[in-house]
């Protein structure tokens, strides 16, 4: 059962994605996704990319992370409360944009939150270059 108020349900209110140096076309594509689930977009500013992501999404007061890297990081896509169908929604109107996808891209979860977004990225670069 979903919970109402007067902006949505309480579930569309927890739903976010985080958005890291994303270009003004694939932007306005991540917008009209978002709209379509009824999330909000947060941009994860230069001075945030080497605190944790428990940090910057509200969890801790404590910017240190367990896990950091150097990464130079080009774009990055993080979803947080999304359920595989919202996910399914917004890649759907995504795609149907036409616009190029965002390549690194990530549902928050108990252990990547405990990294930044630096190390996130490098992690997802990592994985792409072996196949997982």
């Amino acid at each position: 059962m979903e919970r109402h108020n007067d902006k949505g349900t309480i579930e569309d209110l927890c739903r976010k994605i985080y958005t890291y140096n994303i270009m003004l076309n694939k932007m306005i594509a991540v917008q009209k996704g978002a709209n379509t689930v009824g999330a909000t977009l947060v941009n994860i500013s230069k001075e945030d990319l080497h605190k944790s992501i428990e940090y910057i999404t509200g969890r801790s007061n404590s910017s240190k992370a367990g896990k950091d890297c150097e990464a130079n990081i080009t774009e990055l896509l993080l979803f947080e409360g999304f359920d595989s169908q919202k996910l399914d929604v917004f890649l759907e109107t995504y795609n149907l944009t036409g616009i190029q996808p965002v390549v690194y891209k990530a549902v928050l979860t108990p252990i990547n939150v405990k990294w930044t977004p630096a190390y996130l990225y490098e992690h997802i670069k990592n994985e792409a270059a072996i196949g997982l």
